[in-house]
């Protein structure tokens, strides 16, 4: 497991707080396909690096928190890794450019613009290249919102790494039986969103 993170370590570049306000400023001369990465880039990172394919597949969002089941993780979690963020305030104009109108049966209108999930995350990628490439940030892709949001919430905000580790919904070997005793209480991962999010965007 550890060799297969350090390979994608050294795939996936991590950018600064410097660069996450550079990437959050950019402007992209209306480009539909930068705009979409960039966005879609910044929503990941304040929603806890929320995947690609769970944006695009999302269901339930009622304003002010969105709930999901990460599908990376849900078939290996006893809770089927389910998630609840309350969306922070900084990214909510952003979001509600992407939601979807109607009976679409999905929080963002992605599925409408994109014919699968695949198809949306090399769309992305090939945005933020673009974007990397105008700013210097090397290696940048989708991934990297959720490196950077991990690393950032460990290093910088200093928020205990069992804490990032929830925010990932990453599978804890060491805590699948206990945490079939605990009812789920998704209150400290949002309050450390919370101080990451402050941290990163508003901290003077």
């Amino acid at each position: 497991y550890n060799q297969v993170c350090c390979q994608r370590l050294a795939q996936v570049g991590i950018s600064s707080i410097e660069q996450i306000r550079a990437i959050y400023n950019y402007d992209t001369g209306k480009s539909e396909r930068e705009t979409i990465a960039r966005d879609c880039f910044i929503i990941s990172f304040c929603l806890m690096g929320m995947n690609a394919v769970d944006l695009y597949s999302v269901t339930d969002y009622d304003g002010q928190r969105i709930r999901y089941n990460r599908t990376k993780t849900r078939d290996r979690r006893s809770d089927n890794a389910l998630m609840e963020i309350i969306v922070p305030d900084d990214i909510k104009p952003i979001m509600k450019k992407y939601l979807s109108k109607g009976n679409a049966g999905t929080v963002f209108n992605f599925s409408q613009r994109y014919s699968t999930p695949s198809n949306f995350n090399v769309a992305l990628n090939k945005g933020l290249k673009i974007i990397g490439n105008a700013l210097g940030i090397d290696k940048l892709q989708f991934y990297s919102a959720r490196h950077s949001m991990a690393t950032i919430a460990a290093n910088d905000v200093r928020i205990p790494l069992y804490i990032v580790n929830d925010m990932l919904c990453h599978i804890d070997e060491r805590m699948r039986v206990t945490n079939l005793y605990i009812k789920k209480d998704f209150s400290l991962i949002n309050e450390a969103n919370e101080k990451l999010i402050d941290y990163v965007f508003n901290k003077k």
